[in-house]
């Protein structure tokens, strides 16, 4: 009686956790809504993922979770301040060495961490998405 009470108070438990998973699983609806609302940057990753161009791309922000991204990419700057572009010591210095890294677009954000970091109209890229925070460039 005591293992029949244990798992099903278990269950109870990973269930009403689990609640939220289960409606969209059950709603394509409410699964949209949730995907809206729990990726950060999805018009961005959504273009990346799904223009046959994009091989490479530069993340100038540190905050990205680029796991979203079936692209390859680049990360200058680390969550913790890791380097990840030798000679480069800020982000803006990696954008530099964007063709010599063989990147093919650069990804520039708004997040809590900064602000978009390409200021002015770059020179060697093309603005081919922009929403509110996100911007994507195609380096010539």
């Amino acid at each position: 009686m005591l293992v029949g009470i244990s798992i099903s108070h278990g269950l109870f438990m990973i269930g009403r956790m689990q609640t939220d998973d289960l409606r969209a699983a059950i709603s394509p609806r409410y699964a949209a809504m949730k995907r809206q609302r729990d990726i950060p940057y999805l018009a961005r990753f959504e273009y990346l993922n799904s223009e046959p161009s994009v091989r490479e791309v530069l993340i100038l922000d540190r905050s990205v979770p680029a796991y979203y991204s079936n692209k390859a990419y680049i990360k200058p700057a680390g969550q913790w301040g890791e380097r990840s572009v030798p000679g480069a010591s800020t982000s803006l210095d990696a954008l530099q060495k964007a063709r010599q890294l063989g990147v093919t677009h650069v990804l520039d954000v708004v997040s809590s961490v900064s602000d978009f970091q390409v200021k002015s109209p770059p020179t060697g890229l093309t603005l081919v998405f922009q929403s509110a925070e996100q911007r994507v460039y195609r380096v010539n």
